[in-house]
């Protein structure tokens, strides 16, 4: 994890923090889901892997891209490509009850409804679509679906 330097923290959860950093070879910025694994039972090892395993086959526009993923120091190091415009939650809290243009809405569930058709494609279950979990662009004119942390892989019939 050298070969990024730490800005701040952006979140945190039980599974660890989420750090914004800026990759030392071109300046990108990128955020690093960092998840300790020294006191994780076999389940949520799993689970883990699992979270890894999804991002890096979900590719898609309207879905936080995966870069990277390294285990280092005891903690499992997620790289994912950042959005500046934050989470769905966070912005509609600012907005302090002021409705959002409707067709600021028909956009956002159009996007939402072609993220999750490309998800389930691929028999993957997020199963924590919450406003938390669905992030920005700095314009705020497209989300993406993020934290599959407890996404399952379903077996194809």
């Amino acid at each position: 994890m050298e070969c990024y330097r730490e800005i701040r923290v952006v979140g945190r959860g039980s599974f660890g923090a989420v750090h914004l950093c800026e990759r030392r070879s071109d300046g990108q910025q990128v955020v690093v889901k960092r998840v300790s694994i020294s006191q994780m039972t076999d389940s949520e090892l799993e689970a883990s892997c699992t979270e890894v395993r999804v991002l890096s086959m979900v590719q898609h526009p309207l879905v936080v891209r995966y870069l990277d993923s390294v285990v280092q120091d005891e903690a499992l190091h997620i790289v994912m490509e950042y959005l500046p415009g934050g989470t769905l939650r966070d912005f509609l809290r600012a907005r302090d009850g002021r409705l959002l243009p409707q067709q600021d809405v028909v956009t956002w569930a159009s996007q939402l409804v072609l993220a999750l058709y490309h998800i389930h494609s691929l028999n993957v279950l997020h199963r924590d679509i919450t406003s938390s979990n669905i992030l920005l662009t700095a314009n705020h004119r497209c989300l993406k679906i993020g934290d599959f942390g407890i996404s399952k892989i379903l077996a194809r019939l």
